[in-house]
C-alpha cells in the first residue's frame, strides 16, 4: 500500500489554507458590513426620531441634541441649519448631525400633497418647505450619511 508523498501532502496543505484565508477573508466582510448596517439603522433612528420632534413641536423648533443623542424641546427660535455631533450610550460612532429648512424647488407630488393645502386663508399660495435632516459618520475613514426629508406648511 502506497501513501502520500511529503509533495503531495505540501500541495493538499497549501490548497486548505487558501481556502481557509479566502473564506476568514470573506467572513471579516461580512462582520464589516453587519457592523455599517448596524451604523446606519441607528443614523436612521436618529433621523427618523429627530424630524418626528421636529414635527411634532407646536412651534415648529428643531429640538435640541444631547451628547448621547437624546433630545429635548427647544424653545428658541434658531437659524438654519442646525448642526450638532452626538454619540449614542450603545455606539461607539459619533454622529453628525445637520438640519435645514429649504424651499420646495420642482413639481409637488400630485397626491396626497396639493398646492390647496398650501394656500393662505387670503388665497395667496404658500411656499412649502423641506425639512431635511441628515446624519453623517465615519466607518473606516469612507464618510457615510443618510437624508430624510419631510414636506411641510409654511407656518
Amino acid at each position: 500500500m502506497r501513501g502520500f508523498t511529503i509533495i503531495e501532502a505540501l500541495i493538499a496543505m497549501l490548497i486548505a489554507m487558501v481556502a481557509l484565508l479566502a473564506i476568514g477573508s470573506f467572513f471579516i466582510t461580512v462582520l464589516d458590513q453587519g457592523q455599517v448596517a448596524r451604523e446606519r439603522l441607528a443614523a436612521v433612528h436618529l433621523a427618523e426620531s429627530l424630524l418626528e420632534d421636529w414635527q411634532n413641536d407646536a412651534q415648529g423648533h428643531f429640538p435640541d441634541i444631547k451628547p448621547d443623542c437624546s433630545t429635548r424641546a427647544f424653545k428658541q427660535t434658531r437659524s438654519y441649519p442646525v448642526r450638532a455631533s452626538c454619540s449614542p450610550t450603545s455606539s461607539p460612532v459619533q454622529y453628525t448631525i445637520t438640519a435645514d429648512v429649504v424651499p420646495v424647488k420642482g413639481p409637488l407630488p400630485p397626491a396626497p400633497l396639493t398646492v390647496r393645502d398650501f394656500r393662505r386663508p387670503a388665497g395667496f399660495v404658500m411656499q412649502p418647505l423641506v425639512k431635511v435632516v441628515r446624519v453623517a459618520w465615519k466607518h473606516k475613514q469612507q464618510s457615510k450619511d443618510v437624508f430624510l426629508m419631510h414636506v411641510s406648511q409654511v407656518k
